[in-house]
């Protein structure tokens, strides 16, 4: 039940941390320093770059509740992972999230490659 609730609150509170605060302070060094992790390799000037991360985590939760709670239903599972896959991937093409162009390629590359298998 804990390890539920943490899976829902994380999300939340790094949603809210990355938000509350503008761009300016984010670039701070004594904000980066201690929230740094949750954003630094992200974009951080649009509210969908800044907050992958969030969108990363929760595509990790549906997908491992998808597995665990839909274990009889295989044809919803590969569903709703190939849809959340595919959405991704459009959300990567179109955002690009992060700030170096090698790791924005790398996370195509491997989208593309979890939806061909």
């Amino acid at each position: 039940m804990l390890c539920l609730i943490w899976l829902i609150a994380f999300p939340f509170y790094v949603l809210t941390n990355i938000n509350k605060h503008s761009i300016e302070t984010l670039r701070t060094e004594k904000h980066t320093a201690k929230y740094g992790a949750l954003y630094d390799e992200f974009k951080i000037d649009k509210f969908w770059t800044r907050n992958y991360l969030v969108i990363l985590l929760v595509r990790r939760v549906i997908l491992t509740a998808s597995l665990v709670y839909l274990h009889d239903a295989s044809y919803v599972q590969l569903s709703a992972s190939i849809s959340i896959h595919a959405i991704l991937l459009l959300y990567l093409i179109v955002n690009r999230p992060y700030i170096k162009t090698m790791l924005n390629v790398v996370e195509i590359i491997g989208e593309v490659l979890i939806l061909a298998a």
